[in-house]
């Protein structure tokens, strides 16, 4: 078994549907945010292929789309965002809601999105 240092403190992880990536986040106190609360990682070598930075944390659960495209990330800080590996610097934001978004999942076709937050469940449509 493998332990990469760089996993320690991971809360949350999603492999991607073809099983060839790992994507990881982290809840981060405020007062001690890393710049990069997500990354996806090869899992043959245990590359890191891409650290999202930015002005987001508290990553509380990760989805992939069913084609592996994207990556969905529930945001304790109100915010929902997709990023495609091969678009790291793309910035993702797709809604801040009222409340902390504790989960997201995609639907079979791809073509929504649905993010929990508090006691609602909103459902976005996605262009691509």
């Amino acid at each position: 078994m493998h332990v990469n240092r760089d996993l320690i403190g991971v809360d949350s992880m999603a492999f991607s549907p073809d099983g060839r990536l790992l994507a990881t986040g982290t809840v981060i106190p405020s007062a001690s945010r890393e710049p990069s609360p997500v990354k996806v990682w090869r899992v043959t070598d245990h590359e890191l292929i891409v650290a999202y930075s930015g002005p987001f944390a508290s990553v509380r659960q990760l989805s992939w789309s069913v084609d592996g495209r994207y990556l969905a990330v529930a945001g304790g800080d109100h915010t929902v965002r997709v990023f495609s590996p091969t678009e790291p610097t793309r910035e993702g934001l797709i809604a801040s809601l009222e409340s902390a978004v504790m989960s997201v999942a995609f639907s079979p076709d791809g073509g929504s999105l649905a993010a929990a937050a508090g006691d609602a469940v909103t459902v976005f449509t996605l262009t691509h």
